[in-house]
């Protein structure tokens, strides 16, 4: 079980774990928390740099509960990594 939960500080270790095309998840985890925040669409994060995860969600297609947390660092734009791509700092 991921200790990366909403709230959390985190680091991209690594981008490749970056959902940056899938808007249906995207706009579903931003409805959970009542942000109005941009989809960093079709772009990555900065692996090194630090972000704060909005929510955690799952893949809304899939049968793996893999946990896919919505980070941002600018309050603008956000990212959906899936956790194994960060580590809390």
């Amino acid at each position: 079980m991921s200790e990366i939960n909403q709230g959390s500080i985190v680091t991209v270790v690594d981008k490749g774990f970056t959902y940056s095309n899938y808007t249906e998840l995207f706009n579903h985890a931003r409805k959970l928390i009542k942000v109005d925040i941009l989809h960093a669409y079709n772009q990555t994060p900065t692996e090194g740099e630090t972000y704060r995860v909005l929510t955690v969600v799952h893949h809304l297609d899939s049968m793996t509960p893999t946990p896919i947390a919505l980070i941002h660092n600018d309050n603008l734009y956000a990212y959906l990594v899936e956790v194994d791509g960060l580590r809390l700092k």
